[in-house]
């Protein structure tokens, strides 16, 4: 007679447990587990009190993809302490051994983004004083000129 015994290594989220992600994208990590041979693992995000940012991501109990539930702004972040470091307790549950968790960190990075422009036309009651365009360029100094409603051509800066 034979006996063979077999034992799990391990329980629980293997690494990568940290991820980096560019702004503007939802993607945050895909999580991985080992559970007990002929179980499945079902992944879930626990609340662990006010420095959890775990509320702003979602989470495929199956898979094990953490997804943001809005894109990520890296100039205006919305972790809870500002510092683009996005931290939550995944867990790990399985039909034998029970749970494990573990504390994620996804740091969100910056994206080089062009500047954008707005440009407007007011409406005007007479011909008298007609406003001009008006030009606004978020983040950038003063000094560009207007443009007349009648007029045609290039936007000078100055």
């Amino acid at each position: 007679q034979v006996t063979v015994n077999v034992a799990v290594a391990r329980f629980g989220l293997v690494p990568p447990t940290s991820a980096s992600v560019f702004e503007n994208q939802t993607m945050a990590i895909d999580l991985d587990a080992i559970v007990t041979p002929g179980d499945t693992a079902v992944f879930s995000i626990v609340n662990n009190g006010a420095t959890d940012d775990g509320s702003l991501f979602s989470i495929d109990s199956g898979s094990g993809v953490v997804t943001f539930l809005s894109a990520p702004n890296f100039e205006f972040p919305a972790d809870e302490n500002g510092d683009n470091d996005y931290q939550f307790t995944a867990q790990v549950e399985d039909q034998t051994v029970g749970t494990a968790q573990q504390v994620i960190t996804v740091t969100v990075q910056n994206v080089d983004e062009a500047p954008v422009f707005t440009i407007s036309t007011p409406s005007q009651s007479s011909n008298e004083d007609p406003t001009p365009a008006l030009v606004t360029v978020p983040g950038f100094a003063t000094g560009i000129s207007a443009i007349e409603p009648s007029q045609t051509g290039s936007l000078d800066f100055v």
